[in-house]
């Protein structure tokens, strides 16, 4: 909810193809606009989890969405797109669910799961230029670790004073906003069921 709106992300089938990002008054509930994004491609996801479950962040201003596969998107008010980026493929066998924060001019952004390159993000707000990214390394095949066990993180950022903090499959992560700096980590999120 941010100035007067309501924002909601939503898959408009159950596979994913057609990724939707809803603006309704917050007054009376009347739907100003909806955009649609055609992926065209199905993704997996778990029997629980929709496609794009993700929740959108906007400043007043603008409202960005992370439909994962099919893209990091940034609209006006009005829904006019003012950009987009696709930063590849996320494809987890309990689908994706991490949210943008924004804050000072940037969005951050937990990749989450994937079987491809997990990693923390700043991107412009204004342009959605990347300002830095931070793989996150792990063992395993993206869906379970080297034991075999269930990996991944959902986890949507926290911005604390000037920290960006993260819980990833295996530690806490803790980022320099600006440039992206690892500040700390503290291992011990892996345990017997997975990480």
């Amino acid at each position: 909810v941010s100035n007067g709106r309501v924002f909601i992300a939503g898959s408009e089938d159950k596979t994913g193809t057609k990724r939707s990002l809803y603006c309704f008054d917050r007054k009376d509930g009347k739907q100003l606009w909806v955009k649609t994004i055609e992926f065209g491609k199905e993704v997996r996801t778990h029997g629980t989890n929709t496609h794009s479950p993700s929740t959108p962040a906007s400043d007043g201003k603008s409202v960005v969405v992370w439909h994962g596969s099919a893209g990091l998107h940034c609209y006006d008010f009005e829904g006019k797109s003012l950009w987009s980026r696709d930063l590849g493929v996320f494809d987890h066998m309990w689908g994706e669910g991490t949210s943008p924060v924004i804050h000072d001019g940037k969005i951050f952004l937990n990749s989450g799961p994937t079987n491809k390159k997990v990693f923390v993000g700043a991107f412009k707000l204004a342009t959605g230029e990347t300002v830095w990214e931070k793989e996150e390394p792990y063992k395993g095949d993206g869906d379970n670790n080297d034991g075999g066990k269930p990996m991944g993180s959902w986890c949507t950022p926290l911005v604390f004073k000037d920290q960006v903090i993260c819980a990833m499959p295996t530690r806490v992560v803790a980022y320099a906003p600006a440039d992206g700096k690892l500040l700390w980590s503290c291992d011990g999120l892996r345990f017997n069921n997975g990480d």
